[in-house]
């Protein structure tokens, strides 16, 4: 008793100094938990648990196995107590072994290298502690040793033990596979227990299950040449069988032309009703029937038989494996042979015969495999292979099958397979083993037979549906072109057996000898010279089934080829166009009838074509020829143009839209000191800040809504840029139709009546029908023209449209007018409007297009404009509210063989209002913006606009901004040689500078360089550079502008210049303070707009005998003292000009000025490293600790030794 006592205490000692032992790494480690990673679907096994030996089967009963989730992972133990736990779904399940002790045992010696032991602990629940699991096989999981629990002895029943958690021993990475148990104290039993009895004594094993992670196989790219194609449109075809033959008939139709791909796999394919068996030799007898019109010859080189597109049976993962053939494509699982139970029923499945192995068994062979010793993703192939190669020769089936393919596909495929695999099933039992076995899913081939289901199971594994495949169209798919050939296919004939047959598997026709013999036949299968429209030509080809290499493994295999030869169009025809050019600009084209009865690869040379110099009443010049002077033909009649390019020129009246910009500059009279002080502005200083914008809108929907939408949006936020300032919007509307409507006028702006107005409807006693964009132009002019107290440079017509009219105004601005045309030679209608326009300049009715192709403005000025001015008014009558005459014959119309010379309808429309915009836009801002859909439309539009695509937001910034950021001022000081000259004065407090009501004094940037109007960071938004030059006519500065300049609140500079040198002959002088001030300005959009120079403002001045006193003259001026004079102008005496100097400047950027800055230096401080926690030398705590475990150890194996050698 006191040896056992004496064993625990050394026990609990050893124990004790080995989890010391381990504290003394925790800085450094994490602990590891005795927990097993599995995988969902993947089974391991117990085997080192206690009573798992054959000695210990007598010691240990009433073993009980239980997973405490079953969701998680199942656990099963056998007859011959093999334990499997299998993983199910994600999560962690504890299995627990639970069994009784038959007999009473003394505590079970430990072998310190195979047996930890547990201390005895006191029967008190500890606290449980949460530890990172550890990784490791699951092939042999440890138990782990959770805390006995000590029931009473004096309990008459056994008691379920209740599992506490224990602190778990982590042992080192070179420990033996240990076997831990759990020795509980508990009533030893002389016998078995009944079996509803729950077992005293228990152990556990945690497990980790986790998604498979599965290695993401490298998916290898394909290779495969072959351009595959689609039959050619206008080719069809019909087969039939005539006895063994099978007639393929393709009839090439009137509308093939070109080159034609002939499918003969797809109208072999698509022949019904024909089942083709193993050792088939199948003719077939291909005609082609031409009835296209034209003459086609085979085209060389165009032959291809090859296997079948891939693609078009699925994709990875949906019918096509990740493997490549020898074709270079992805294979078609249902192209690849079957797994049979030849290769496996002895060795592996262990019974006698192949008829013995169940489908089940089947499902079940990577079990079996693994048993045999194979496991991974090519199992079975490594198994194959040792089949095929019992000596180890080679590596893989790939590398085997490469040095000898026939011979040893054919021992794979073809020798001693006397079983097909095809198992016979309902449907219930193939969706049960479907959900026992999923990784049969993919790989089945069911076919239905009666209420049963015929089923097979596709080679699973890469190297063998690869070599199953490529032994197929290797060893058994056979061809022949031609009746001799097909004589010599012998499908009885094994591999090796037949030099043709060897020579003219499908693959062969690779190889480039078989290729050529079968591009020959084609070549000479069509008659010399092309077949011919009417004709039709006849050969013999033939596949066949080897039957002797087609065994088990190919039953129910599904097999396909593509096989396509092309024609070649020998006849051709082509085509002359003739273009017209007027300034560059294309006019119109003229295109002949095709000239027919050519041949492909004829030449066409342009002199030998017809020059056609006049077009449409215009004179011409013959230029040039696109592509070259000669043409080689093809069999593409669509690529064989020949275009003859044909000039003018003529003085075409491009639109100037543009504006000088509001600008002023003032000077005030010389002082005592003979200085003055000079102010440029933009705009103008005089100007009101107020503005007219009047809106003319189309009536149609697009333009309404585009005028309400942006229109509104537009003016909003004018309104709201403008709240800060005493500027002033007006507001007017006017809507056209047939003539114009007045919804508003000018006003100052109101958001909500603006809003009415825009959408509001057309009275109905007032509607009219048609289009007439001259109305709405001229109604705004009289609106614009009636508000004088605005600038002209301040109003703005904005023109939303379709860009499509038909009628124009009267002489009297009141009355609409039309011009009829004859539209049916019998003269029952007459049209005023587009459908007669469309017709008579060869477009369909209502297709809206320049005529001719060429842009509006061209059409304008070589057609509308002399047209228009030819006949005047000699067919204008008034519109009486109809475009269209049945019946009656109008006043004036043009005659319907005259039409195309005369100025119609549409024509005279687009001439009054393009005349009305012109005379619009000299005296305003004029905008047109385009909301139709026509090309005709936007063309005219475009034109409208110069040529850009305007929008609301783009109108919005030419009103509010004089000009953009970027803008310069260059100002050359006033100076004429032999009479006066002026300095700028080079002081800070001698110029200033005014934005709206806010001045800003000048800041001195350095000695010539001034800002104004700070905007942070050492920034301004203007800035002034003198250079003094040399003094007289270089002297100038350069004012540059760094933000946009509202229109509603000028910008002024304001800066001193000094009189230095007066004149000195006697009179009255008007000297001009500066020589000459430039504006170099960006528009709103960004663009660099034309310089505009400013007016020169001009001082008096009076030396001695002339009509003034002397010194600065008294003369009254203008307000401000200043006399400006337009450059050019006169006043005062006439002093020559000296050397005025340009303005062009050197490049700058000077939008805004930064101010030097010193660059600061950031102080080099340590950079503090993450405090790391210090861990304690424990080397003397861990020098102890061995000692003591070795003490204990020893006590532990002495008191063993000397049990054992007592007994």
């Amino acid at each position: 008793m006191a040896r056992k006592k004496l064993q625990k205490l050394f026990a609990l000692l050893l124990t004790f100094s080995m989890t010391m032992s381990l504290l003394g790494v925790t800085a450094f480690a994490e602990d590891e938990d005795d927990v097993y990673l599995l995988e969902v679907g993947q089974t391991t096994t117990i085997s080192n648990y206690t009573g798992v030996s054959q000695q210990d089967r007598e010691k240990y009963t009433n073993h009980l196995w239980e997973s405490n989730n079953l969701e998680v992972a199942t656990v099963e133990c056998n007859e011959d107590g093999v334990v499997t736990v299998t993983g199910v779904g994600e999560g962690t399940v504890t299995i627990t072994h639970r069994y009784d002790v038959v007999e009473v045992l003394e505590p079970p010696a430990v072998n310190p290298q195979s047996v930890q032991v547990p201390p005895t602990q006191e029967p008190t629940t500890q606290e449980p502690t949460t530890q990172e699991p550890t990784t490791q096989e699951p092939t042999t999981p440890e138990p782990t040793t959770p805390e006995p629990t000590t029931p009473e002895l004096t309990t008459p029943e056994p008691t379920t033990p209740e599992l506490t958690t224990q602190e778990p021993t982590t042992q080192e990475q070179t420990t033996q596979e240990q076997t831990v148990q759990t020795i509980e104290v508990a009533r030893v039993f002389s016998e078995p227990l009944d079996s509803d009895t729950v077992p005293a004594y228990s152990e556990t094993w945690t497990f980790e299950v986790t998604a498979p992670q599965q290695e993401t196989p490298e998916i290898p790219e394909e290779t495969c040449d072959v351009e595959y194609k689609q039959m050619s449109d206008g080719v069809t075809f019909t087969t039939e069988k005539d006895g063994s033959v099978i007639k393929l008939n393709l009839v090439i139709g009137e509308e093939a032309s070109g080159d034609l791909v002939l499918d003969l796999s797809k109208v072999i394919n698509e022949a019904s009703g024909i089942t083709y068996l193993p050792g088939v030799k199948q003719k077939f007898e291909v005609t082609i029937q031409n009835n296209s019109g034209h003459t086609f010859g085979y085209k060389d080189n165009s032959f291809v038989l090859s296997t079948a597109d891939s693609s078009e049976f699925g994709s990875l993962g949906n019918g096509l494996l990740p493997v490549l053939g020898s074709d270079g494509q992805y294979i078609f699982i249902y192209n690849t042979g079957s797994m049979i139970p030849e290769y496996f029923y002895r060795d592996l499945f262990k019974v006698e015969t192949s008829g013995n192995v169940t489908f089940e068994m089947m499902c079940q062979i990577y079990e079996y495999l693994e048993r045999a010793g194979y496991t991974g993703e090519d199992a079975m192939s490594r198994y194959v292979l040792r089949q095929m190669d019992p000596a180890g020769q080679y590596s893989s089936l790939r590398e085997m099958y490469e040095q000898d393919p026939k011979t040893i596909a054919k021992k794979m495929f073809a020798e001693g397979t006397t079983n097909n695999g095809i198992y016979t099933m309902s449907e219930e039992y193939l969706l049960e083993m479907i959900a026992k076995y999923p990784w049969i899913d993919p790989f089945l081939f069911v076919k239905q037979s009666g209420s049963d289901l015929r089923v097979q199971i596709k080679w699973p594994e890469s190297q063998l549906a690869s070599l199953s495949y490529d032994y197929f169209y290797e060893c058994i798919f056979y061809f022949a072109y031609g009746d001799d050939a097909i004589d010599q296919l012998d499908m009885s004939d094994r591999v090796g057996e037949n030099l043709f047959n060897d020579t003219h598997a499908l693959a062969n026709y690779r190889d480039e000898a078989t290729y050529q013999e079968a591009n020959a036949f084609m070549a000479a299968a069509l008659p010399e010279g092309g077949l011919k429209n009417g004709e039709s030509v006849s050969f013999n080809m033939a596949f066949g089934l080897n039957g002797p290499n087609m065994t088990n493994p190919y039953q129910n295999y599904s097999f396909s080829f593509y096989n396509v030869i092309e024609l070649e169009q020998l006849d051709t025809s082509y085509t002359v166009r003739h273009e017209y050019y007027t300034n560059g600009k294309l006019t119109g084209s003229t295109e002949s009838e095709p000239v027919t009865g050519c041949l492909v690869g004829d030449t066409v040379s342009v002199a030998d074509i017809e020059k056609m110099l006049s077009y449409q009443g215009g004179d011409y010049e013959y230029t040039s020829t696109t592509p070259n002077e000669t043409l080689t033909l093809t069999s593409n009649a669509a690529d064989n143009v020949i275009v003859l390019r044909y000039d003018r020129t003529v003085e075409v009246e491009e639109p100037t839209f543009e504006w000088d910009i509001s600008k002023s500059k003032t000077a005030t009279p010389l002082d005592e000191d003979l200085k003055s002080q000079v102010t440029l502005s933009l705009p103008s200083a005089e100007e009101a800040l107020e503005s007219d914008i009047v809106f003319v809108v189309d009536k149609s929907t697009s333009s309404r809504d585009e005028s309400t939408v942006g229109g509104l949006a537009m003016l909003e936020a004018l309104n709201s840029s403008l709240e800060s300032t005493k500027a002033v919007i007006n507001v007017g509307i006017v809507v056209f139709d047939g003539t114009y409507h007045v919804m508003r006028e000018l006003s100052p702006y109101d958001a909500d009546d603006v809003a009415k107005k825009m959408s509001a409807e057309i009275p109905l006693e007032e509607d009219t029908s048609g289009t007439n964009i001259e109305a709405g132009l001229l109604a705004a002019q009289a609106m614009l023209e009636e508000h004088t107290s605005v600038a002209n440079n301040r109003k703005y017509v904005i023109l939303v449209s379709d860009g499509l009219t038909r009628l124009f105004t009267g002489p009297d601005g009141e009355t609409v007018q039309i011009i009829f045309n004859q539209l049916e030679a019998d003269g029952t209608r007459y049209f005023g409007e587009y459908t007669t326009w469309c017709l008579s300049n060869g477009l369909g009715d209502g297709e809206y297009k320049v005529p001719g192709g060429a842009d509006w403005l061209t059409y304008y000025t070589t057609v509308i404009k002399p047209q228009v001015e030819a006949d005047g008014d000699a067919y204008v009558m008034d519109f009486t509210g109809a475009s269209t005459m049945t019946g009656t014959v109008p006043e004036k119309y043009i005659p319907l063989d005259e039409v195309q010379d005369h100025a119609q309808a549409v024509d005279r429309a687009f001439y009054d209002a393009y005349q009305a915009y012109l005379d619009l836009s000299t005296a305003y801002h004029c905008y047109a913006i385009y909301t139709g859909s026509s090309e005709l439309g936007s063309s005219f539009m475009s034109t409208l606009s110069n040529g850009e695509t305007l929008n609301f937001g783009d109108i919005q910034n030419d009103i509010l901004y004089a000009v953009d950021k970027g803008s310069y001022v260059v100002d050359y000081i006033g100076y004429v040689a032999g009479s006066y000259d002026f300095d700028f004065v080079n002081d800070v407090s001698a110029m200033s500078l005014k934005v709206g009501e806010a001045t800003y004094p000048a800041v001195r940037l350095t000695d010539n360089r001034y800002g104004f109007k700070p905007v942070g960071d050492g920034t301004y938004a203007f800035t002034l550079e003198y250079e003094r030059g040399n003094g007289l006519n270089e002297e100038h500065f350069t004012w540059t502008i760094g933000e946009a300049v509202s229109n509603f609140a000028p910008v002024q500079l304001t800066y001193t210049v000094k009189l230095v040198t007066p004149p000195t002959e006697p009179g009255d002088y008007k000297l001009d303070t500066n020589q000459i001030a430039t504006l170099h300005p960006v528009n709103s959009d960004g663009t660099l707009g034309d310089p505009e120079d400013f007016e020169k403002p001009t001082v008096d001045y009076t030396v001695g005998g002339g009509t003034g006193p002397e010194g600065p003259g008294t003369d009254p001026t203008p307000p401000g003292g200043t006399d400006p004079t337009p450059p050019g102008g006169d006043g005062g005496t006439d002093i020559p000009d000296g050397n005025t100097p340009t303005t062009d400047l050197p490049d700058q950027e000077t939008p805004t000025t930064e101010l030097p800055e010193e660059p600061t230096e950031l102080p080099e401080e340590e950079t503090p490293l993450a405090e790391v926690p210090e861990t304690g030398d424990m080397s003397a705590l861990w020098l102890a600790m061995t000692a003591l475990s070795g003490t204990g150890l020893a006590g532990v194996t002495f008191l063993g030794r000397k049990k054992r050698d007592e007994e």
